[in-house]
């Protein structure tokens, strides 16, 4: 890698961050034991606890001028402590014990998975990758902060959803009704949080980046703007990853993974050569491209059906649009305002409109009462013993 970069400095930070998967490897089945027991209080105190107490180490090291390397331990010091903090909250202790416990079938599904994780990683990092290769370090810092400052917000939402949804629809597979039923709800609402944060981003994308990111990073509002139309397709990532996931379908979620990763990677090499941005739109035209094929090849063994995934995007898009058009308003009469005044002023007029908006129905009242009674219930439902499924992958 460093040969590839002409950089001596990177085989360092390789090697931490491969000290960093090794270490993360010795926190995972305690964090599946909590899941599975739906016990995502203490996964959150883990997890947060850790975050507080590495970001406070990164503050202090690049205060006494570690550079790169104070962003390079902030990330391992935060797993070695998390792993810590699980160790002690779920109460799991491996041990010798394999034998007559149908652990192959587990591997299995949990095999598929993990392949899984490891294509998408490789195809989700091409980009980054190619363009340093043409364009060099500031470019793809540029495309890298852009894309990990969007999906920034999705991601803390998506991933405590799928903590919550996977084991409760995994404790339905046997009844296909509550299944459905569930996963349209849950979906209702993951859309009812994640399309107004992606429609909001596309309003506000230059206020986002010179208020988190400053000045200097001007050159990545462009690229920041052209990726969120993949942000918007990746709002109907539940689609597959719930119904796949909870079914044990790993093999079929590969598949998925493999298809997508080779059409993207293809997009990107031949996109590269015309710059950052040009790469950036052919990646979200791909993305909302492929989100239907996949979708359909996800749920087709499945109790979910076509509109059960679509039919819920209407009314949230629709009101996140309404409740963006007022914002345009901004670009005349706020033209000379400071960005720290208009970002807060875009995001009050917004999230107030878009909560009049959703809220005043009373289906949308129903669907969260409805899903927190149901959550409710699942949490103090328990696994059969023989179940394979998801459980621990």
């Amino acid at each position: 890698i460093s040969a590839f970069y002409q950089d001596s400095r990177v085989h360092v930070v390789v090697g931490m961050m491969a000290l960093n998967v090794f270490v993360n490897g010795f926190s995972v089945q305690h964090q599946a034991v909590l899941t599975r027991k739906m016990q995502f209080g203490r996964i959150a105190y883990a997890t947060v606890l850790a975050q507080l107490l590495a970001a406070f180490v990164a503050v202090l090291l690049a205060w006494w001028g570690w550079q790169y390397w104070a962003l390079l331990i902030q990330i391992v010091c935060n797993t070695v402590l998390r792993t810590i903090f699980l160790w002690r909250t779920s109460g799991f202790r491996p041990g010798m014990h394999l034998l007559g416990t149908g652990i192959r079938e587990q591997l299995k599904v949990g095999g598929g998975f993990a392949a899984s994780n490891v294509v998408n990683y490789f195809a989700r990092n091409a980009d980054n990758v190619i363009i340093a290769k043409y364009w060099g370090e500031s470019s793809v810092a540029l495309y890298a902060k852009s894309y990990s400052l969007l999906l920034l917000p999705l991601t803390k939402l998506a991933r405590p959803m799928v903590q919550v949804a996977v084991p409760a629809l995994s404790k339905l597979q046997s009844k296909p009704d509550e299944f459905r039923h569930f996963f349209k709800k849950g979906f209702a609402v993951a859309l009812c949080l994640q399309i107004p944060i992606t429609v909001f981003t596309a309003f506000a994308s230059r206020e986002i980046i010179l208020c988190l990111l400053g000045p200097d990073w001007i050159g990545a509002i462009p690229i920041f703007f052209a990726l969120v139309p993949k942000l918007i397709a990746s709002t109907t990532s539940p689609a597959t990853a719930w119904i796949v996931l909870s079914r044990g379908e790993t093999v079929r979620y590969f598949k998925c993974v493999v298809f997508n990763a080779i059409v993207s990677v293809a997009a990107f090499l031949i996109s590269a050569p015309y710059g950052v941005i040009a790469l950036a739109w052919t990646f979200s035209a791909v993305s909302c491209l492929l989100r239907v094929p996949t979708i359909l090849y996800a749920i087709h063994p499945s109790p979910v059906t076509v509109s059960d995934v679509f039919q819920p995007m209407v009314r949230p898009m629709i009101q996140s649009l309404i409740a963006g058009l007022p914002l345009l308003v901004f670009l005349w009469w706020g033209r000379d305002w400071s960005h720290w005044i208009l970002l807060p002023l875009k995001g009050l007029a917004f999230f107030s409109i878009y909560s009049w908006l959703a809220y005043r129905t009373p289906a949308a009242r129903t669907l969260v009462r409805e899903v927190a009674k149901k959550l409710r219930k699942l949490k103090r439902t328990k696994f059969p013993a023989s179940s394979a499924a998801v459980g621990g992958s």
